[in-house]
């Protein structure tokens, strides 16, 4: 009878840690899970943050592109004033030099005429001192 209380009470002991060994697997079991849970839903929540990242990337390089566009868009418009400038400063001293060009014009006319009037007056003077010396012959 005391051996069979013996092995009752060892079987009790058995049980009891079978049981305390269930209650600590399932303990693990739930933790396991829990931890998978939040690995997942941390896992999820970096797939998010990755795509926000990722669009925001997208756009931040959209931006870059549209300004290194308006960035060309404006070095071509001062390539074209800088162009128009040359332009204009070539059309002012095409206008000098053609006005400077008339005022050499009209000296030489003058300085013509001039010596035209001069020759005409030497002309008038020959004629004049051979009719003086037809005259005093």
């Amino acid at each position: 009878l005391s051996e069979a209380r013996s092995e009752l009470d060892d079987a009790r002991a058995a049980l009891g840690a079978e049981q305390e060994a269930r209650a600590a697997e399932q303990d693990a079991a739930v933790m396991l899970q829990a931890g998978v849970a939040e690995l997942e839903a941390s896992q999820d929540s970096a797939d998010q943050k990755a795509a926000e990242l990722n669009q925001l990337l997208t756009q931040q390089h959209e931006a870059l592109s549209e300004a290194r566009s308006e960035l060309s868009d404006v070095r071509a418009a001062l390539g074209a004033e800088k162009d128009a400038r040359a332009a204009e400063h070539d059309a002012a001293k095409s206008r000098e030099a053609a006005e400077m060009s008339q005022q050499h014009q009209a000296l030489l006319l003058q300085a013509r005429s001039a010596v035209t009037e001069s020759q005409a007056a030497l002309s008038a003077e020959k004629a004049a001192r051979g009719v003086e010396q037809d005259a005093g012959r």
